[in-house]
Parts: C-alpha cells; structure tokens; sequence
C-alpha cells in the first residue's frame, strides 16, 4: 500500500510540474472515448426502440388474438343459443 501511496504521488507531481490535475487526465480520456461511447449510446437506443417496437407489436397481435376469440366465442354461444330453442 505504501508504494501505491509513493506512486500517486509521483504521478501527482509529474502531473503538478506540467500544470495538470488527475481530473484532467480523467477529462482528456473522456474527450478520447467520447465517439467510442456516443456510438454505444446510440446502439443502445437503437436497441430500446426495436424492443419497444417488438413490445408494440406483441400487444397489437395479443389484442388481434382476444378480439378474435371473442367472436368466435360469441358465434359458439349462438349456436348453443339456437340449438336450445
């Protein structure tokens, strides 16, 4: 532990003599990798509108499915209607 605190340091003061912070080196990174992440944020949007659009379409199907039942629920229970008189 001891030689990481002297290694910080070291880093701090090479940094220090140069005019830099860790949090720029952090802020230099960050510019480095931004088209990296901005490509990531947009294939994971693009992930969340082709789920939400597949959602989409489930519900339209399952509502497709329920009001077919129904009618064919509906033409059971007339005939069983019928077939009682």
């Amino acid at each position: 532990m001891a030689a990481s605190k002297r290694e910080k340091g070291r880093v701090d003061t090479i940094l220090q003599e140069r005019g830099l912070t860790a949090e720029d080196v952090k802020a230099h990174g960050f510019l480095m990798n931004l088209p990296a992440i901005e490509r990531i944020d947009r294939l994971a949007l693009t992930a969340d509108q082709r789920r939400d659009a597949l959602l989409r379409e489930i519900e339209r199907k399952r509502a497709s499915l329920a009001q077919q039942v129904r009618s064919a629920t509906a033409d059971i229970l007339d005939v069983d209607h019928a077939e009682t008189r």
